[in-house]
């Protein structure tokens, strides 16, 4: 209880009540309007104005999410325009608000880093107030980050220089912050510090202030005189309507009357804080308020069930003959309704069956024209750019040329990619990694990788999260990621003009993502067909907008693993909205944020892996000459022996001391994975207590394979076409290279 009363006194002083602003949500809307005005005449010091002004106006809501988006946008526009006068006047107190909102999200290290940021800019404009305020608000986050002692020895070193500059208010602040860190552990310490913090000019710090002193005596068993304080603090609240102080007040009389058994005053003080609450939403945060939410509501049970015990009792006896009753009738009903539906089942299973017959010779022959199409025109491409360039090795198209082949290769990689994971879909043996992650930021990632795509067509690319829209949910992110690429991609793709807006809400337990565009739309007609696969709008179509027809087919698939829907709502010519919805399980699990990881440096591991001893195993010439053109180019002073056969790979093997073997699976003779038993043979005998690194370079990269060229003793596989971060990371990884600066390598040991 104390530790609840701790965290509400804390933090419950950041939020605001939406009665101090009826008309908050028409000044939003009002704000965004004359945003997109300014944006159209090209007036950049009225559009950030009008941004910093909305980005403060919503920081006063719950909607922390929302506030985390457009305080994004904001510091983009801060960064790139500092000579600007409105600029400078919105800087110090930007920097001061985003440090209080990462502090709602519990990041704490990032708060600190914002307060600091503004911290300077005040101290360079000679602003004493708000630098003590946020240097204040520093040592008090570093409490939080469990530095107790190091929180309270700024705190020491604050209250010296404000008691030099003889601020009463800042003296009242700073005693206010030794309050905070003391009230939970020593609340009559705590009580000394939050007497001297009410020697403040502000009315409002005052109220909430008061009651902090009530919260102290309660804590400590003083109840007589934690009502008088606390009395006093809801009186001043109410003289001036600060409405959560109010609720503040409220609360901790709950509490204290509780403590007295006057149930009958509690309940009543509970009752009018509970109306507050509900007018003004005065009692959540970005600080995970809920669960002191739920707690209280639990006391309003406990105080209800003291003040009304038999009528519950009624109440439930009612309930359980109700429920008997209705359970009888319910079994009944669904005897009856079995045995229609028994009736039925045997016809209708002839005509589904039927039905399917049909269309499943209509599927295979789509699916076979449409494979057909998607291989055919980038090898096309391929072929015949390959035949110019033989005819004319000088040709002044040379790089075009080669540009045009990287591109079509690419292509071709994605298809068989979509059509590798609409198999492993279908076959039930795609893997999803479930992992607590926050999904705006995973949101947020995906618009910054479309975002110049999207600008290339002049499109406006936004987002807009509801206040009320989870901060962490449970699912796989990854996956998440490849479903918004593709919804988004497809909307800026069949877009020409107009906007694409992500549109993020809460739908009871589940997540709710909608795409928006206003672009060509879709038929009637094709709403019901858009999910399968390879299905395109038309010819015409298919044509002006390329495509394999997979995308939204994967991406509903993904979303029913995970038990969400999608569905979509369009009207030709005037634009689509593709929605769907996954469960949040936000409490499942509890893994840390991902970090950011470097990019890998090609040339700085190739150095690293100077003068490594490769035996490379590849029946195909071509394959071959790929690899050693790639290792050659990177690592320096390279050393490669080749072998066409597993039999000329044991040979090597056995004569020649290397450091790692590239070995292809598929060969003449002796394939791959018997040639790896016998190296792993070899090894025993005559080379103890050493192990040569093993590793597949290989197409067939099924999960029933990868488990055959792991047991056959090969260490890990490569898949073709690779790309080069691929075969120098992994090779690098065993030989103890720095992989903390690789990214995008997906080790599969």
């Amino acid at each position: 209880m104390k530790r609840a009363i701790f965290v509400f006194f804390i933090f419950l002083t950041f939020s605001v009540s939406a009665k101090e602003d009826e008309d908050f949500f028409k000044k939003i809307e009002s704000l965004t309007s004359a945003i997109n005005q300014a944006r159209k005449s090209g007036d950049l010091e009225k559009e950030i104005e009008l941004l910093y002004e909305r980005f403060q106006l919503n920081t006063i809501t719950l909607n922390h999410n929302q506030s985390y988006v457009w305080g994004l946008e904001l510091e983009d526009l801060i960064d790139h325009h500092e000579d600007l006068e409105i600029v400078k006047k919105i800087k110090q107190p930007y920097f001061s608000r985003m440090g209080w909102l990462f502090n709602t999200f519990s990041e704490y290290e990032t708060s600190i880093e914002y307060y600091q940021i503004s911290v300077a800019i005040a101290d360079q404009e000679g602003n004493v107030e708000a630098k003590y305020k946020d240097l204040g608000a520093i040592a008090f986050t570093k409490f939080l980050l469990g530095d107790k002692e190091k929180a309270l020895h700024q705190l020491d070193n604050l209250m010296q220089e404000v008691l030099a500059l003889g601020n009463d208010n800042l003296k009242a602040e700073i005693n206010y912050r030794f309050y905070t860190v003391w009230v939970e552990s020593d609340p009559k310490k705590a009580l000394a510090y939050a007497h001297e913090s009410l020697n403040t000019s502000d009315t409002q710090n005052l109220s909430h202030r008061l009651t902090t002193v009530g919260n102290c005596y309660a804590q400590m068993g003083e109840l007589d005189s934690a009502l008088f304080y606390t009395n006093q603090g809801l009186q001043l609240a109410k003289e001036n309507v600060f409405y959560t102080q109010e609720s503040n007040a409220l609360i901790l009389l709950v509490s204290i009357y509780s403590q007295l058994g006057d149930f009958e005053k509690a309940l009543e003080n509970f009752k009018v804080y509970h109306m507050l609450q509900n007018d003004a939403m005065a009692f959540q945060s970005g600080m995970k308020l809920m669960t002191i939410n739920q707690k209280t509501l639990e006391e309003k049970l406990m105080l209800q069930e003291s003040l009304a015990e038999e009528k519950l009792i009624n109440q439930r006896v009612l309930l359980w003959i109700f429920v008997f009753f209705t359970l009888i009738l319910g079994i009944i009903l669904f005897l009856l309704y079995k045995k229609i539906m028994l009736t039925n089942q045997q016809k209708k299973r002839i005509e589904e069956e039927k039905i399917r017959a049909e269309q499943s010779e209509q599927y295979v022959e789509q699916f076979l024209i449409s494979l057909s199409h998607e291989i055919r025109t980038p090898m096309h491409a391929i072929s015949g750019m390959v035949n110019a360039l033989l005819r004319n090795p000088e040709s002044n198209f040379k790089d075009e040329y080669l540009e045009a082949m990287r591109i079509s290769s690419d292509n071709l990689l994605i298809l068989l990619n979509d059509i590798l994971d609409l198999a492993k879909i279908e076959s039930g043996k795609m893997q999803l990694i479930l992992e607590q992650f926050k999904p705006v930021q995973v949101a947020m990632g995906v618009i910054h990788l479309l975002k110049f795509k999207a600008s290339e067509k002049g499109l406006e690319l936004a987002v807009d999260v509801a206040e009320d829209f989870p901060e962490k949910m449970v699912a796989d992110s990854s996956h998440l990621s490849q479903i918004l690429i593709n919804l988004l991609g497809n909307a800026i793709k069949f877009t020409d003009q107009g906007n694409i807006r992500l549109i993020m809400s809460k739908v009871g337990e589940y997540a709710r993502f909608v795409v928006q565009d206003t672009g060509i739309g879709i038929p009637e007609e094709k709403l019901q067909l858009i999910f399968n696969s390879f299905e395109q709008l038309g010819k015409e179509q298919s044509r002006k907008y390329e495509g394999t027809g997979l995308g939204l087919s994967i991406s509903k698939k993904l979303i029913e693993l995970q038990g969400g829907r999608i569905w979509v709502e369009s009207e030709q010519g005037k634009g689509s909205r593709f929605i769907f919805e996954l469960p949040i399980h936000s409490e499942q699990i509890n893994l840390s944020d991902a970090k950011i990881i470097p990019q890998l440096d090609l040339r700085s591991l190739g150095e690293k892996l100077k003068g490594i001893r490769i035996l490379l195993v590849d029946d195909d010439v071509f394959n071959m000459m790929v690899v050693q053109d790639d290792l050659t180019f990177f690592i320096p002073e390279v050393s490669i022996i080749v072998a066409k056969s597993g039999e000329e790979a044991l040979q090597h093997f056995e004569k020649s001391d290397v450091d790692l073997v590239l070995m292809d699976i598929h060969m003449p003779g002796m394939g791959g994975i018997a040639a790896a038993k016998k190296m792993r043979d070899l090894e025993s005998l005559d080379k103890p207590g050493k192990r040569t690194p093993i590793i597949a370079i290989t197409a067939n990269i099924v999960h029933s394979e990868i488990n055959k060229f792991m047991n056959s003793g090969m260490d890990d596989y490569i898949p073709k076409p690779y790309k080069v971060e691929e075969i120098l990371g992994i090779i690098s990884h065993y030989f103890q290279m720095d992989l903390s600066k690789i990214s995008i390598i997906n080790f599969k040991k």
